[in-house]
């Protein structure tokens, strides 16, 4: 984990000095490090859940998840390394010991976890981004929450449905979408 931490810090400022070209203050660092664990916690479980889930639903979210976090990192990635953040980061360790206990898991127990560890855990990230989108020092760490929030919001809406024992609907307008491009 060291690697993932900048050169050196000016305390009395809160802005790393990093090795990337910009500047970044402890803040928004802490963001975009948290950002990408999560990413990586998000593909991990998603991942396991392709291969231990036993509801076609929890699979077909499990694959939309590391689609969409794919992607996150794609567009985190070079504002990290940008700022001397080391990439890839790596799952913390919390993380990494609940997928543990996720791999022990199968069928519907691995479901029932998985799920409630979703919406637990999109909870907890749209209210991180949410903070972010406000008190950003960085704007493109600022743009980077901002534009981020729709999907989160969406995963936690699909997380939800699949908890209360419902079927994930998808958001208004996606199956005229499907409708048009498939008389293309």
């Amino acid at each position: 984990m060291v690697a993932a931490v900048p050169q050196f810090v000016h305390a009395e400022e809160g802005i790393y000095k990093s090795r990337g070209s910009t500047s970044v203050n402890r803040e928004d660092g802490k963001f975009i490090r948290h950002a990408a664990e999560g990413n990586a916690m998000e593909i991990g479980m998603a991942t396991l859940a392709l291969r231990r889930a036993q509801d076609p639903q929890v699979r077909a979210y499990a694959q939309k998840l590391i689609s969409d976090h794919q992607q996150s990192d794609r567009e985190l990635q070079p504002l990290a390394e940008a700022r001397g953040i080391a990439w890839p980061v790596p799952v913390s360790k919390s993380d990494t010991r609940e997928l543990d206990r996720a791999q022990q898991l199968s069928g519907a127990d691995f479901d029932r976890m998985a799920i409630n560890m979703w919406v637990k855990d999109h909870r907890n990230d749209i209210k991180d981004f949410e903070k972010e989108a406000k008190h950003a020092r960085d704007p493109q760490v600022k743009q980077f929450a901002i534009s981020s929030l729709p999907v989160l919001r969406d995963h936690l809406n699909r997380a939800e449905n699949l908890a209360s024992g419902g079927v994930i609907r998808e958001p208004a307008g996606t199956f005229r979408s499907h409708l048009d491009r498939d008389r293309r």
